[in-house]
């Protein structure tokens, strides 16, 4: 999939900082490069509040960021970049959580990408986006065979009335769940 293709759809990937510090590729639409981006790509649009903690997140992230891509630069850290770094990660999931209701206020995406995990995490109450799922339409599990029994998905969200489950090119319906 080339998102080239579809730059009409409002893309967002989710992936976790574990899997980025595991290789996984980066792109436009990864969940904290848009975060990071939307002070600046919409300045005129956020209240100034919504526009200080967008530019703290912004420095605290850049701040996670750094070492979980660099880990060797922790050696040399001096004590109040320590302090810096336990602040940051510390308050990193409210900070985010925050980050991501002033970007569905002002970009919501159409499309959402994440792994079966992220997604029952993200969902759960309390997790990044558990309001987005009342708006959803269409969930996609593109990891069927890591799945347990397919079945407990449609339960855990609840509101799914038809689940289909894609296993090498056969769908499973799994029709009233």
């Amino acid at each position: 999939l080339s998102l080239d293709e579809y730059r009409y759809l409002s893309i967002l990937r989710f992936v976790a900082d574990k899997s980025r510090q595991d290789g996984a590729p980066e792109t436009p639409v990864d969940l904290h490069t848009v975060l990071l981006g939307l002070a600046a790509n919409y300045p005129d649009s956020l209240s100034y509040h919504d526009f200080k903690h967008l530019r703290r997140y912004e420095r605290r992230r850049r701040v996670i960021e750094t070492l979980l891509f660099q880990p060797e630069r922790t050696v040399d850290l001096l004590y109040e970049d320590r302090e810096e770094y336990k602040i940051a990660e510390m308050r990193n999931s409210d900070a985010t959580g925050r980050a991501v209701r002033i970007m569905l206020h002002l970009h919501f995406p159409s499309t959402l990408c994440m792994t079966t995990a992220s997604l029952m995490n993200s969902t759960k109450p309390g997790g990044l986006f558990h309001d987005l799922l009342s708006c959803c339409r269409t969930i996609i599990a593109d990891e069927a065979s890591q799945i347990p029994e397919p079945v407990s998905v449609s339960r855990f969200l609840r509101k799914v009335v038809e689940y289909h489950s894609h296993i090498k090119g056969t769908v499973h319906d799994k029709n009233g769940l």
